[in-house]
């Protein structure tokens, strides 16, 4: 039976995504990523077969993170229209 998955492909994007937001994309390779999920870099490559799939997948989910940034103030009516609303959720988002 093969050991259980401790690191899924998920964890990776999220984790990488959070990296990124916080420390920039100089932040993103595969040492600093293993350190914040506290493994080795053995999952990352299993599940990526190059940093640059990571690199997409990350930019992929934080298009999908800035469209719901967008959608949720669009909206929430809180702005007369929907454009003030997607400016003001850019700059929330970034």
């Amino acid at each position: 039976m093969p050991p259980k998955v401790k690191v899924t492909k998920e964890d990776i994007i999220k984790t990488t995504l959070s990296l990124v937001r916080e420390q920039g994309d100089a932040a993103l390779n595969a040492r600093n990523i293993a350190n914040a999920l506290g493994c080795s870099t053995q999952p990352i490559f299993s599940n990526f077969s190059t940093m640059d799939a990571l690199r997409q997948a990350v930019i992929d989910e934080a298009r999908k993170l800035f469209g719901d940034y967008i959608n949720r103030e669009v909206e929430s009516g809180i702005y007369p229209t929907p454009y003030k609303a997607s400016g003001m959720a850019y700059i929330r988002f970034a």
